[in-house]
């Protein structure tokens, strides 16, 4: 009795020598157990609340569920969905929230001691009586440095490996039993998913994009999903994101507008779709119009492979295009009723035949996603060229305040092109160091020009910075794009960018 004591008062002092002592630790528990009967009790997981974005909390509770019994030590370990959870997570104890004299004040934290990210605790050596009133051993916070990707949270006790739960009775023999714990499954999500927007690639294919990740078993159900006109659904796909389905469906009539439904679709909450929400047209266009397709990353808005769609969720970007004033001079009645989901703001594309301004062939004003495809109104579909021939162009991609960038080579246009992604190498846009590297192997538009006019210089500063600054919205000097104007703008973007210019030729 005298060694398990002293290696539990060594808790204390040192956080590593739990770990290190587990396995001996465990074996000396374990022999001891067969020398005493079982104990009945209880040990659950309640509570389970999400405080706010970045932030799960919940209760460990312990009772008897036959006589009172001692309990005089216990080393807790649990697994947690962690694959949901983006950014930088903690761990820790809310201080005053246990009903024992022993307290979880040890160990608290996230250990990768068996290789996988665990929840651990533990306690010096105590004794608390433990009766049939469940008393509560903590109240746990597990925290998020950005809000958490999912609504589902799971808990699991640990009984394997090297950090492992144990718990200890009288005289500290093993008193633990997997059997009498209850793990922890919540999930905060009651928000039904909704169908926002649908598209046909080709005259037998609908894609259908949804608010959120959707069960396989509902998605994948050609029964769950009708078409008008005449058209009907022969197989229906899930794709790894979850929320886009693929439909395969009888042949479409080039120039009609279609109205597909989605009955019976499920979340992995179980919340059914919403009915008034379950619908959306689509038109089926010929095929002879052409599409671009084109990646881009803006510098501003961009962080480790994608960017940042604040000035969306701010509600901040215009619902008509904003390059019908100087220098742009785009006179397109290019406009929404909404803002699509997943997108970061307006772009301005040209079409040369040449290199030339003097050989633009046509204009329109487009939509940058997260990922940086430049899309149609939509806000899925590539972007549609009306009158011009099918052919081979440089495409031209301006922004309110990047510097515009050309592809370095012609691009062939037709009604199905092939990618052309600006973003793998400097030199897929034209001229000398038109792309700024991003710092991750990818490169995008030079942040800064804040009057639009080819170069990064004072103006930008003083005529526009300077006068915006302290503004919140959709001003040219926002830089970042992050939905405010303020020293991080000139320091982190102009500053840096100031004598850049782009090389796309005039």
């Amino acid at each position: 009795m005298s060694y398990q004591r002293f290696c539990l008062g060594r808790l204390r002092k040192d956080f590593l020598f739990l770990f290190k002592i587990s396995f001996l630790f465990s074996f000396l528990l374990s022999f001891q157990s067969k020398l005493s009967a079982q104990t009945n009790y209880l040990m659950s997981l309640e509570n389970g609340t999400q405080v706010n974005n970045n932030t799960f909390e919940f209760d460990v509770f312990i009772k008897s569920t036959g006589s009172g019994f001692t309990l005089t030590s216990y080393q807790c370990a649990f697994t947690f969905n962690a694959a949901n959870n983006g950014g930088t997570l903690s761990f820790s104890y809310l201080s005053g929230s246990s009903q024992l004299t022993n307290i979880p004040s040890i160990a608290v934290g996230i250990n990768q001691t068996d290789g996988g990210k665990e929840l651990t605790f533990a306690s010096n050596a105590g004794s608390d009586n433990i009766s049939t009133t469940a008393k509560k051993v903590g109240r746990f916070r597990l925290q998020n440095s950005s809000a958490y990707t999912s609504t589902l949270f799971e808990i699991t006790w640990n009984f394997q490996g090297v950090i492992n739960t144990i718990l200890t009775g009288s005289n500290f023999i093993n008193i633990t039993n997997p059997a009498n714990h209850v793990n922890l499954v919540v999930n905060n999500d009651t928000t039904p998913p909704t169908l926002l927007s649908a598209s046909a690639s080709n005259s037998s294919t609908v894609i259908l994009n949804f608010s959120e990740q959707i069960t396989q078993t509902t998605a994948a159900n050609s029964s769950n999903y009708s078409v008008n006109n005449g058209i009907t659904v022969s197989s229906a796909s899930l794709s790894s994101d979850g929320k886009t389905v693929t439909l395969t469906t009888s042949s479409h009539t080039a120039g009609l507008t279609y109205v597909v439904t989605a009955n019976n679709i499920k979340d992995p909450a179980g919340n059914l779709i919403s009915p008034t929400a379950n619908s959306a047209q689509y038109l089926f266009e010929d095929s002879g119009n052409l599409r671009i397709n084109v990646k881009i990353f803006l510098q501003g808005p961009y962080s480790n492979g994608v960017m940042k769609k604040s000035l969306n969720d701010s509600s901040f970007i215009s619902l008509n295009q904003p390059y019908n004033n100087s220098p742009w001079n785009f006179a397109g009645s290019e406009n929404v009723q909404n803002i699509p989901p997943g997108v970061v703001d307006w772009v301005l594309i040209e079409l040369r035949s040449g290199t030339a301004s003097a050989t633009i062939q046509t204009k329109r004003a487009a939509f940058i996603r997260t990922d940086g495809t430049l899309v149609d109104l939509d806000g899925t579909s590539k972007v549609k060229i009306e009158g011009v021939a099918q052919g081979n162009y440089y495409v031209v991609v301006r922004h309110r305040n990047h510097l515009a960038v050309m592809s370095a080579s012609k691009i062939t246009l037709s009604s199905d092109p092939s990618l052309y992604d600006f973003t793998t190498a400097a030199i897929k846009a034209y001229g000398s160091a038109a792309q700024t590297n991003l710092g991750d192997g990818k490169y995008g538009l030079y942040s800064g020009d804040g009057n639009a006019n080819g170069t990064i210089n004072n103006s930008d500063a003083n005529s526009v910075w300077k006068q915006e600054n302290g503004k919140m919205g959709y001003y040219a000097g926002d830089f970042d794009m992050n939905c405010g104007v303020n020293i991080v703008d000139k320091n982190s973007y102009w500053e840096i960018n100031s004598g850049k210019s782009t090389k796309v030729p005039n």
